[in-house]
């Protein structure tokens, strides 16, 4: 029986062999990640993102992860599931904060309503 399949199939033993150890399948990024390779830019970017880092220990906290997500993620390649593993964290959070790094990368806001323009938050009151 199997010198008729193995007939059949032009002599091609690796089919019939069993299983092969094979490299494990990347999903290549379809986004440009060069900032991510120059650190200057990164302290820009959580300067930016941050602007009371020094001062504010909630920010230096968001901004440590923000940090720990652009090593895993942006210059270690992994992916969106091995980064929430490795930082015990759900993908849905890593996602989203993600999400938030390409927004200040690209200098659009939170919302996603537009490029930053100016100066940001609530306009003074003007007392006449």
């Amino acid at each position: 029986m199997s010198r008729e399949i193995r007939q059949n199939l032009d002599g091609n033993e690796q089919f019939l062999s069993g299983h092969r150890i094979v490299e494990a399948r990347k999903r290549k990024r379809i986004y440009d990640c060069t900032w991510a390779l120059d650190d200057k830019k990164i302290q820009v970017l959580l300067l930016q993102s941050f602007p009371k880092l020094k001062t504010n220990l909630l920010q230096r906290r968001r901004a440590s992860r923000w940090l720990r997500i652009i090593q895993l993620y942006f210059k270690m390649h992994y992916t969106g599931r091995q980064t929430a593993e490795e930082m015990d964290e759900s993908i849905q959070a890593i996602h989203g904060t993600i999400r938030s790094i390409h927004r200040a990368i690209s200098n659009c806001r939170a919302g996603d309503s537009g490029v930053r323009v100016g100066k940001l938050g609530r306009p003074k009151k003007v007392v006449p």
